[in-house]
């Protein structure tokens, strides 16, 4: 339970931090409602728990697949529940900000990597 909670609650950060910036690049045409807001930080939430399924026997590349699928769908969802509209130019934004996510995330975990390397090294 703690390690969903952990998962979600990062989701969310990431959706927040992406939904911010979306605003400020006056991407999003609509004035944000409290249901905008609340509807991207539950499903960015169920997206960071989704990435539960990079835990399972799969390949990376496969894993790698199947959240980038979940995450359309929930984002798919998102944009339906809002009323928003979604065409090609909302697909190639889905996927900048996916990647851009993906990005940082593998940044992070080398950066983590190498911390437990160095600590690790520094026990000999």
């Amino acid at each position: 339970m703690r390690l969903f909670l952990k998962r979600f609650c990062a989701g969310a950060g990431y959706g927040a931090v992406a939904y911010l910036i979306v605003l400020s690049l006056r991407i999003q045409s609509t004035v944000p409602t409290m249901l905008n807001t609340a509807s991207i930080l539950v499903i960015s939430g169920l997206i960071g728990i989704a990435s539960l399924v990079f835990n399972f026997e799969l390949g990376y590349s496969i894993a790698l697949l199947v959240h980038f699928a979940i995450t359309c769908g929930l984002v798919t969802v998102m944009v339906w529940i809002n009323h928003w509209h979604f065409d090609l130019i909302t697909l190639i934004m889905v996927i900048v900000i996916y990647l851009i996510i993906w990005g940082l995330m593998r940044l992070n975990q080398g950066n983590d990597v190498n911390r437990i390397n160095q600590r690790l090294n520094d026990r000999k």
